[in-house]
């Protein structure tokens, strides 16, 4: 392998990766955004929607670190920053599970808009 795709990945998925910073990131943070406006009765649905995107951002998070040559303590920190993630990957299974009608509303709700029903 040459030091040109060595580097390229690196840029790309490394620590300081444009795709690890800015598009990770604002998906973690609309996610926890979600999650949080669920605190509010009116905006409790947006928790499963929320919960989905956290589910997808800490499976793709685990998955790197388990199958690539991260590993599970790349900073240093005894595993701590991997086991965080796991925790909240769990936890957000843990509302998606809690919060199944709401998601089935949503999903249904996307569906519809998607492909308009035929009857009339």
């Amino acid at each position: 392998m040459s030091g040109r795709q060595r580097s390229g990945r690196r840029a790309f998925f490394g620590h300081t990766g444009l795709f690890s910073q800015y598009v990770i990131g604002t998906a973690a943070l609309a996610a926890s955004i979600l999650l949080l406006a669920g605190i509010f009765p009116g905006l409790a649905r947006l928790q499963a929607f929320g919960a989905l995107i956290a589910v997808a951002v800490m499976s793709g998070a685990t998955s790197f670190h388990l199958f690539t040559l991260l590993g599970i303590d790349p900073n240093n920190d005894g595993g701590g920053l991997f086991m965080a993630a796991v925790g909240v990957w769990v936890l957000s299974l843990v509302m998606l599970f809690l919060r199944r009608r709401e998601l089935a509303g949503l999903v249904g709700g996307f569906t519809g808009a998607i492909i308009p029903n035929q009857k009339q």
